[in-house]
């Protein structure tokens, strides 16, 4: 069956082609263009952050504040030459507590990837599921393992396939049923975080889908992922694709490419309905940093570790998750409270201040987030810190044409008012 899918966890790439996959929404230029030149990142770093590097961890931090705007959850202004901030601010409510604690990574273990593995391939006999696996140095574990049905070519995608990566720069879970849901469907990157201003806009409206409630398809969902010991907080942000949107959109799509990989179908637009929802997962509600954070790419940004999951009549037919479960060994410091975000933002002011900006720089998106700082690679322990992450965005003229990207981000310290250099 030809798919043609733009994006998904069954890509058209075999075997560990899968490791360097990047979702990418689709039907969307700027933002294929935008990850495109993610990878350029490192030399815009270069550029406009020359000589940025970790505060002294002992010195006392003086902090100021800054005459932006903060009204209606937002805020807005010059915080200094060549600096704009236009964001959201994140929502802290539901944080009581703003601890220093010790923690370790914990893999999934072969129960919980039986269990997902049951999941992805029900109703399907052993003999037709395929797997590929490359061990770990240590000769025992498996860093990377991929189970399939179907074959995946440059214009076809695996029927069904579920990928787990535990290498120490990569540890993610992904899977995609293409036979349940066999059209194409609007993805996602996890460079770019999904927001309202995408082609999820249209679906921003919440409302109940014909084969299931709302409210029962979050729980639902939230069930499953709690079976694989995904422990989510806060409320999913949830997009309902409905058929009648779906299916303006899809022949939209369809028309340009002049060959619909499923045919649609007027009267069935209900099949084309799914809920789109993406889940913070962290500790005491403040949503943990995003593991490829510790990789060595100075140019990827991180927007938490979350799971994006696409519910349909079928149950959950596409999930990727940059596996982040943690364990709380214990708490180190005690906090009720974090500096504010003025006072963050006079942190990154100084810093902008320091350097050599070539270009302009908007400062669009506004995180809090667990950071953990140090990271141990080899242990998977860390100690995580409350910190305000800011994800910088600058343009550059490539081949005559103006692209927007976005920069490293700049992490503060929620206690200290440090600094951060992950």
């Amino acid at each position: 069956m030809n798919k043609n899918i733009g994006c998904g966890a069954g890509a058209p790439q075999g075997g560990k082609g899968l490791e360097t996959m990047k979702r990418a929404v689709c039907f969307s230029p700027l933002v294929r263009r935008l990850c495109a030149l993610l990878a350029l990142g490192g030399l815009a770093c270069l550029l406009c952050a020359c000589g940025a590097g970790a505060e002294d961890p002992g010195a006392e931090v003086a902090l100021g504040s800054t005459d932006l705007l903060y009204e209606d959850g937002h805020v807005s202004g010059e915080l200094c030459e060549g600096v704009v901030v236009d964001a959201d601010i994140p929502d802290l409510s539901a944080v009581t507590s703003y601890d220093i604690v010790s923690a370790h990574l914990i893999l999934p273990d072969e129960d919980v990837i039986q269990s997902m593995r049951d999941y992805v391939f029900a109703g399907r006999s052993e003999d037709e599921i395929q797997y590929e696996y490359e061990t770990a140095e240590d000769g025992k574990s498996k860093r990377y393992q991929l189970y399939y049905i179907g074959e995946a070519t440059e214009e076809t995608y695996y029927d069904r396939v579920l990928s787990v990566h535990s290498y120490p720069d990569s540890k993610y879970m992904s899977f995609s049923n293409f036979e349940a849901y066999p059209y194409e469907r609007i993805g996602y990157s996890n460079d770019i975080p999904v927001s309202e201003d995408s082609l999820f806009g249209p679906f921003a409206e919440q409302r109940d889908l014909s084969f299931l409630p709302r409210e029962e398809a979050v729980d639902a969902v939230r069930a499953q992922l709690a079976e694989w010991e995904i422990e989510t907080i806060g409320e999913p942000l949830v997009f309902c694709m409905d058929g009648e949107g779906m299916y303006q959109l899809l022949t939209e799509l369809y028309d340009e490419k002049n060959r619909p990989p499923v045919p649609l179908d007027e009267t069935r637009k209900e099949e084309l309905e799914y809920y789109y929802m993406v889940f913070d997962v962290g500790y005491q509600n403040i949503p943990y940093t995003r593991f490829d954070f510790q990789s060595k790419s100075s140019a990827l940004p991180g927007y938490g570790a979350r799971v994006y999951v696409m519910y349909c009549a079928q149950g959950i037919v596409d999930l990727e998750y940059s596996w982040a479960n943690y364990a709380i060994d214990g708490t180190l410091e005690e906090h009720d409270a974090a500096i504010t975000l003025d006072q963050a933002m006079s942190q990154v002011r100084t810093r902008y201040e320091d350097l050599v900006v070539t270009s302009a720089v908007e400062i669009e998106n506004i995180f809090f987030q667990y950071v953990p700082a140090p990271w141990d690679e080899t242990s998977g322990s860390c100690t995580f810190v409350p910190a305000w992450v800011f994800q910088p965005k600058t343009s550059m003229t490539v081949d005559g044409e103006v692209s927007e990207f976005y920069q490293k981000i700049v992490v503060v310290h929620a206690i200290t008012g440090e600094v951060i250099s992950l």
